[in-house]
């Protein structure tokens, strides 16, 4: 299997987001990409935890 490489997004560079839902699943995925292209992320979920 070969692994896949995220995205790159270059216009995001150091913009700022909030991703609601961001413990685990898709907001967490989200959160990993975003911040990977330069956003600044902040993040809420229910597992506190986790989003640390």
């Amino acid at each position: 299997m070969n692994p896949r490489s995220l995205p790159t997004y270059p216009d995001l560079a150091d913009k700022v987001a909030f991703v609601t839902g961001g413990s685990s699943g898709i907001g967490a995925a989200t959160c990993h990409l975003l911040a990977a292209n330069g956003v600044r992320v902040g993040v809420s979920g229910r597992n506190e935890a986790a989003i640390d």
